[in-house]
């Protein structure tokens, strides 16, 4: 095609002045065409649709901004495109940060421009930002472009710059980054299937999101499958299988390389109907409807070929969010509704598999790392680390987490009268009185009544004896303390049954 470039020889040219050492067209490495010499770059990959607005970068003359459109597009050519949407942010991010110090345009960066810029990072106590654009002027020197001193590049080669810190989030149990506690995940399950089964969320929205809790995926990954990843289990023995394509490997195109990771059957057998159905929706749509995508997006207009209908990444990001409704449960740390996204389910994912005494490697496998270097943190990070919740800590902890979904109601009434089912527990009332009723015919299969707690169909009566329930579960959270893994499962439990209690003595209805 004429003035196309490929990735190879795609800023070869050395000529200056204008847009000469810029190529007319140029293409991504996943084979996105945009023109280097228009002011805005619209990048559209199988994962992401993005804009580039060049003439928007402040502070800068016209040849440095050519200059920075040439390493931008390096990265472009040559690296997976978040690499240079990266370089793109950062080089932006060091412009405004000379427009917002120096008046004049910037004709040169020079050493000194740099020996400031990192100044102000140490005073942020964030030196290591300095990497962030270290490694572009760097390249920018080795392109030859205009618009850098002589001694930028002697200058970057020689200072030091710490190493940004890894798993702060995981460390700290981060309330907004990092992984969701027990009793948080358990409440977001909980709230999930809820509003699954009253129809506030689809079946595409429920899926995605379980496989995000599930696999601890990343949303590239998701954007990547398509209907022919799942497989069911052909006899009694085998598993439902969700093919997950690799993300993130050098050298590798999308798909090349899938893994197989077994799925629980509640969320596999969904998981087969929905492709079955998304594969006859897709029937004299795309010429072969097994290729379709496994999460359509019917929004998306432009993508590339083979990957027609594919979701980006930030759609998938917005289908997670909106599955838990505008107001997410709430954290039992800080009162507050939850922070959802994909970076704290993966981060979930790698504690867990910690907690179950997985070595590193075995982490990196589950967490589809190509190495161990990100993962030693996890091990550091078991909840052990945590503090137990007793009796004092649950009434403290029990407002904020809202784990009791149901309605309290007096034992005579109309509520108690209307419902199918009864709850009795003869353990807690010798009086063989029920403690509370079921408005869904309890046949739900779980231990009455400790399982009842946290479900939203329980009515627990005002004056029933719910502190020797709490007792009972404060008690079996201390037998089983050796293993925190059992354990914790009655940390939820625990403070819905305080919150039930609070709520009663509020009323003046404790049974004492």
């Amino acid at each position: 095609m004429p003035g196309m470039t490929g990735p190879s020889d795609s800023v070869t040219s050395r000529k200056v002045g204008g847009h000469a050492f810029l190529p007319e067209y140029a293409e991504t490495r996943d084979g996105c065409r945009f023109r280097p010499r228009d002011p805005l770059w619209t990048i559209i990959t199988i994962r992401v649709r993005r804009h580039l607005y060049f003439d928007g970068i402040p502070g800068i003359t016209e040849l440095v901004r050519d200059a920075m459109k040439g390493v931008v597009l390096w990265y472009l050519t040559n690296h997976a495109p978040s690499t240079g949407f990266t370089v793109y942010e950062n080089l932006l991010q060091f412009a405004r940060w000379h427009a917002g110090t120096v008046s004049r345009d910037i004709e040169q960066i020079d050493a000194a421009m740099l020996m400031s810029y990192y100044a102000d990072l140490k005073a942020q106590e964030r030196p290591w930002l300095m990497h962030d654009i270290r490694w572009p002027l760097l390249k920018w020197a080795g392109l030859r472009y205009p618009g850098l001193s002589d001694g930028v590049a002697t200058y970057l080669s020689e200072i030091c710059i710490p190493a940004a810190p890894k798993g702060v989030a995981v460390a700290t149990w981060d309330p907004v980054k990092g992984q969701f506690t027990d009793v948080e995940l358990e409440a977001l399950q909980a709230s999930l299937n809820d509003r699954f089964v009253a129809g506030a969320t689809d079946l595409q929205g429920f899926l995605v999101t379980w496989v995000f809790m599930l696999l601890g995926a990343r949303p590239a990954q998701l954007a990547l499958m398509k209907v022919c990843d799942v497989i069911a289990p052909s006899g009694n023995d085998d598993d439902y299988v969700l093919r997950v394509p690799r993300a993130k490997q050098p050298g590798q195109a999308d798909r090349d390389e899938l893994k197989d990771r077994p799925i629980i059957p509640e969320i596999g057998a969904l998981l087969v109907k929905h492709a079955n159905n998304v594969r006859q929706a897709y029937v004299g749509v795309l010429l072969e409807p097994n290729e379709a995508p496994l999460f359509p997006d019917q929004t998306r207009t432009e993508a590339p070929k083979g990957f027609e209908f594919h979701p980006t990444t930030d759609h998938l990001r917005d289908w997670l969010r909106a599955a838990f409704g505008t107001t997410p449960p709430r954290s039992e740390r800080t009162g507050e509704p939850m922070a959802i996204s994909p970076i704290r389910f993966r981060r979930t994912k790698g504690t867990l598999a910690a907690r179950e005494g997985y070595g590193k490697l075995v982490i990196a496998e589950i967490l589809d790392h190509s190495d161990t270097q990100n993962v030693e943190v996890y091990t550091a990070a078991t909840p052990e680390s945590l503090e137990r919740v007793d009796k004092a800590l649950a009434f403290w902890l029990a407002p904020m987490a809202r784990a009791f979904r149901g309605e309290i109601i007096d034992r005579i009434g109309p509520e108690a009268a209307e419902a199918p089912r009864q709850v009795l527990a003869p353990k807690f009332d010798p009086t063989f009185r029920p403690i509370g009723s079921c408005v869904k015919c309890g046949s739900c299969g779980l231990p009455m009544p400790i399982a009842c707690y946290t479900c939203i169909s329980f009515r627990p009566f005002k004056d029933a004896p719910h502190e020797r329930v709490q007792e009972y579960v404060i008690a079996e959270r201390n037998r089983l303390a050796a293993d925190i893994r059992i354990a914790s499962i009655l940390d939820r439990t625990l403070l819905a049954v305080t919150q039930v209690m609070a709520d009663c003595a509020v009323d003046g209805s404790l049974n004492e």
